[in-house]
């Protein structure tokens, strides 16, 4: 099991950050972190994720700094969408700390600290409501290229 003392050990330590204390992006400025998350999204609109978005969580919650959701058509599809996820993160020298949920493919969670990828099954996804759950969250600003190409993903059932 991990502590948040093992986490810590983990990451880089910073003048800024105390010895044992969890990782924080708070500490670094947003444009280190927005990359991570914007390559995130950039695969899952590529890859055919439907609704398609990032919360920015910074000001509602200490849970993560960002949450990225998208939903696909088939339990493989989402299975799919975790590999190129983890492919993603893997190439910007991030290591999951956890994904769980892969075997059955409904919803998985990509646990990267303070970003955290939730992957639906369609259905799941409408079951739980999860988008209405974080609707105080501000959404990360894609460039336009990007957002036109996730609005073409859009089921309307969500934002």
């Amino acid at each position: 099991m991990k502590t948040s003392q093992n986490i810590a050990s983990q990451k880089k330590v910073t003048s800024k950050q105390p010895v044992g204390m969890r990782f924080n992006s708070r500490d670094y400025p947003v444009a280190e972190m927005q990359p991570v998350w914007l390559a995130v999204l950039r695969t899952l609109v590529e890859q055919r994720g439907l609704d398609v978005r990032g919360l920015d969580l910074r000001s509602v919650s200490d849970i993560a700094d960002c949450f990225v959701m998208a939903s696909g058509t088939s339990q493989r599809h989402v299975q799919g969408l975790a590999d190129k996820v983890k492919l993603t993160l893997e190439a910007l020298g991030e290591k999951p700390q956890r994904m769980t949920g892969y075997e059955n493919g409904e919803w998985i969670l990509i646990d990267c600290g303070d970003l955290i990828v939730h992957l639906f099954y369609e259905p799941v996804r409408q079951y739980y409501e999860f988008d209405a759950l974080w609707s105080a969250a501000l959404p990360v600003q894609m460039d336009e290229e990007l957002e036109l190409r996730a609005r073409k993903s859009r089921t309307g059932m969500f934002f």
